[in-house]
């Protein structure tokens, strides 16, 4: 019996070990397969391919994308202008983001040639490369930018580089002039230090102002195909110097029109300014609470068609607008200038408001927290910094059946159409009525429970 249990034993003993051993070598063989060629990611295929490499205008800024060989119908849309390009280069897929990527770094060629253009079996349009170039006056956070083309763009390019320049003979100057303001300064201290009087303030050298480095920027001007056709669809391909078509070439083209347009609104709430909120659709309305403070940036706007807009912005993204044939979006463009903002209420205007630069004003210490508050450059805690935003600052505090609406002003009075906005008021009732009618059946139950098992004793009894 005890020779039989301890039989027993063993045999659970060496079941055990072999178990241990079988999952030792199945987590090495695991480790071993994290650095087998097998396991790694593998590397895309890439192809060879002639490619349109397309800068469209997006409505506030120049995109980014390229129609491989696998896509045939280029999307722009229509009174802008935007640049194409056609180029040879590596293409692959990339599943994460399921889109095409072009390897422009690895291999890069121009394909020479004019661009024709054709509708209904017509020439419309042979256009050749020309320089042009991206112009930023205000930086390029600045959020505006120019389109220069030809000669324009040489010229702003250089007079960029002449600014670069003379900032950078300007800042050697300061230098100089700083070192020789400082001996000066010098010079005066231990004069004092050795007679003990004090220096007149009136004769104490100015200290040099530091020169300011330029907001303008200009990129380095390219060579495309500049392009700008009323909507409609054509056919597009690319000719050699021979007059012959170069293979690969050849794509559809659709030129789509804004459906709508107007002024949209970017609105900017106090309680968070980083977390702006768009306004395009005209016949939107502001919903805020009865007493709010909010800031309001007016741009352009146009309706595009969300298919056709998507395929333009995002060509290379073979899923790009699908199932959105049908459906409208709006599209806010570059920043109304020169105008004011008025709010009316009850059809009465009530206040005019003008753009005004603001200072976003972060809490001392480690708390969380801000305040936004009018930037003035002339005043010590502003200098050498710029302002947060510029925008509308509008204070409501909505009366209780009264009409409140927004509307911009051209700088004679009259209102730009489509700005005007209904402003209503968020109503902050008690939440508590909608919970008490579910609740009613519940409360009616239990009360019928409660006079049903009081009832049952005295029926007992009774009976």
């Amino acid at each position: 019996m005890m020779r039989a249990v301890r039989r027993d034993k063993d045999k659970a003993l060496v079941a055990r070990g072999l178990a241990l051993a079988l999952a030792g070598l199945a987590v090495l063989s695991g480790i071993g397969a994290v650095g087998t060629p097998a396991a790694r990611a593998a590397e895309p295929v890439k192809e060879r391919q002639v490619v349109y490499g397309i800068t469209p205008w997006t409505g506030k800024e120049y995109g980014g994308t390229f129609a491989p060989k696998m896509v045939d119908t280029l999307f722009l849309s229509a009174g802008d202008r935007h640049i194409l390009d056609v180029l040879e280069t590596d293409v692959y897929y990339w599943p994460i983001t399921q889109e095409f990527m072009a390897d422009w770094m690895g291999y890069r060629k121009e394909i020479p040639g004019k661009l024709e253009v054709r509708q209904d079996g017509r020439v419309v349009a042979t256009l050749a490369k020309q320089p042009y170039t991206f112009v930023y006056p205000e930086g390029y956070f600045g959020g505006q930018v120019q389109l220069a083309t030809g000669e324009e763009a040489k010229k702003a390019f250089a007079g960029y580089q002449k600014a670069i320049d003379d900032y950078y003979k300007a800042a050697d100057e300061y230098r100089k002039a700083e070192e020789a303001w400082r001996a000066e300064m010098s010079r005066i201290l231990d004069q004092v230090q050795k007679t003990g009087k004090p220096a007149d303030p009136a004769k104490l050298p100015k200290a040099p102002e530091a020169p300011q480095p330029p907001k303008l920027l200009v990129m380095q001007p390219s060579e495309g195909y500049v392009i700008d056709l009323p909507a409609g669809r054509y056919e597009l391909r690319v000719l050699d110097d021979k007059g012959q078509e170069v293979a690969g070439t050849r794509k559809r083209l659709e030129v789509f029109a804004a459906r709508r347009s107007g002024v949209g609104y970017q609105i900017i709430p106090e309680s968070k300014w980083t977390v702006p909120v768009e306004a395009g659709d005209p016949t939107q309305a502001l919903y805020v609470s009865t007493e709010a403070t909010f800031y309001l940036k007016a741009f352009d706007a146009r309706e595009f068609n969300r298919y056709a807009y998507s395929r333009m912005t995002e060509l290379s993204k073979p899923l790009a607008g699908s199932g959105q044939q049908s459906a409208w979006q709006w599209v806010l463009g570059e920043e109304r200038q020169g105008v004011k903002l008025e709010v009316l209420q009850d059809g009465r205007v009530v206040q005019t408001v003008e753009p005004k630069p603001y200072y976003v004003q972060q809490s001392p210490g480690y708390a969380l927290g801000y305040k936004i508050v009018d930037f003035d450059p002339s005043k010590p805690e502003f200098e050498g910094r710029q302002p947060s935003f510029v925008a509308y600052k509008v204070h409501l505090k909505l009366e209780p059946g009264a009409h409140f609406a927004l509307r911009l002003v051209d700088k004679d009075g009259r209102p730009l159409p489509g700005s005007g906005r209904e402003v209503r008021a968020v109503r902050a009732d008690p939440l508590w009525p909608l919970y008490a009618w579910p609740a009613l059946p519940l409360v009616a139950g239990l009360g019928i429970a409660t006079w049903r098992r009081r009832l049952k004793p005295r029926q007992i009894l009774e009976g």
